[in-house]
């Protein structure tokens, strides 16, 4: 395989994670969110393209399908103009780095996600963020149908436990999820140790 030119996202690295009364609330999100550093500093460094993405809604009405199999409805977050949106205070913020709007799961789905990407010449997509399960998976798995490589950083992603799942249950669930069809698995440790 020829060395490929890779784009480091950073999917909804957002408070409504890092907010403990949030019903989203991720317990690990510092650990996270050091990984996610991790991987800014090195692609900074090196000079390869980093794109946030910010998972944000007008009103509830622009979230099309997203909340209709949640059970009761919940306050969740994602609106314009709350503190949830905004990023978390321990996420690293590059300057004039492009940011991505997105209302879907996947952060390909009606943003400009793929021109971002032809503009640096990306053919790879690392996949960082918050949820591991949701929006990182939607994510890696239309970037493969798009013919992206994908590299999905398992530790630098985080997602708050399900009812019958535990948080390392959810990443052990998606890590089967993308190896097997989508894209390659790895720690931030292995990722940085490959490509230092």
């Amino acid at each position: 395989m020829n060395e490929l030119n890779e784009a480091l996202l950073v999917i909804d690295s957002q408070k409504v994670y890092a907010s403990e009364g949030s019903e989203l609330y991720v317990q690990d999100y510092k650990a996270v969110v050091e990984n996610i550093n991790k991987l800014i500093q090195l692609f900074q460094k090196q000079g390869k393209p980093i794109i946030y993405i910010r998972h944000m809604h007008n009103s509830r009405k622009d979230s099309g399908r997203m909340f209709d199999y949640v059970g009761e409805e919940l306050e969740v977050g994602f609106l314009e103009g709350t503190a949830d949106i905004e990023y978390i205070e321990e996420l690293e913020i590059v300057d004039e780095i492009p940011e991505v709007i997105k209302r879907r799961y996947s952060a390909f789905e009606g943003t400009s996600l793929e021109t971002v990407l032809k503009e640096k010449g990306a053919d790879c997509v690392v996949i960082t963020g918050f949820m591991t399960n949701y929006c990182c998976e939607a994510t890696a798995r239309q970037a493969h149908d798009k013919d992206y490589f994908v590299k999905f950083i398992l530790d630098a992603t985080g997602a708050p436990e399900l009812p019958d799942l535990s948080e390392e249950d959810i990443r052990k669930n998606t890590a089967a999820n993308i190896s097997f069809g989508f894209g390659n698995v790895i720690s931030t440790a292995e990722y940085i140790q490959q490509n230092i």
